[in-house]
């Protein structure tokens, strides 16, 4: 089951008492796509295969924000992300967000029985993975989505509007009774802890951070 993180609802929409802030153009994800030139050309992320710069990142994106458009996914969908680590798993942590969608983080090394619960339990109906994610391990009745396998043809570039408090991802952990939990993180509440971390730390764009959780 899904259960809110500290501060946070299950479910997007749920609460009342309070008007739902809204992520407009110029913040949060939009921020990323515009980028001034001398930024965007800048290295963003870097795996064992190669380096993409902030524009490429965006770009790469793209595609996996119109994949999933074609496949039907809407927003609001839970989607989930099973492939190795790479630029690509970044892509596409941001092409489910640019689709105002929620991604569910699923690790690849997790046994056939966890990975079919953390489907089943979140409602996924679509799974992003790669050339090298091994699909025998899930549910065959989602529908997989290659986000490695790509053209050079972007369809749309929109970000739909979301709620801060609706759900940016969720995170499924063991539990006391070692069943799936899903604890939901809303935008805001991912938002808040970037900005912190940042300003805690004084990051500035000549930093370089090293990745070293799975997702």
């Amino acid at each position: 089951r899904l259960r809110a993180g500290a501060g946070q609802r299950a479910f997007p929409g749920q609460g009342r008492g309070r008007p739902r802030r809204i992520l407009r153009p110029g913040r949060g994800l939009a921020y990323i796509y515009k980028l001034p030139r001398p930024l965007a050309e800048k290295e963003a992320v870097q795996d064992e295969n190669e380096i993409w710069s902030f524009s490429k990142l965006v770009r790469k994106s793209w595609f996996v924000q119109n994949k999933l458009q074609q496949e039907g996914c809407i927003p609001g969908d839970l989607v989930g992300i099973f492939m190795p680590k790479s630029n690509y798993q970044i892509a596409s942590v941001l092409g489910v967000l640019m689709n105002g969608c929620t991604y569910v983080p699923i690790d690849i090394q997790q046994p056939k029985k966890r990975i079919n619960e953390i489907i089943e339990q979140a409602g996924i109906k679509y799974v992003l993975i790669s050339s090298c994610s091994k699909i025998e391990l899930m549910f065959l009745d989602v529908k997989y989505i290659y986000a490695d396998k790509q053209n050079n043809e972007i369809i749309t570039k929109q970000i739909p509007q979301v709620p801060n408090s609706s759900i940016a991802y969720v995170i499924f952990t063991s539990g006391s009774t070692g069943k799936p939990k899903g604890v939901a993180i809303s935008h805001l509440s991912a938002l808040n802890t970037i900005y912190y971390v940042n300003k805690m730390l004084n990051i500035s764009t000549n930093d370089i951070v090293f990745g070293v959780s799975r997702l």
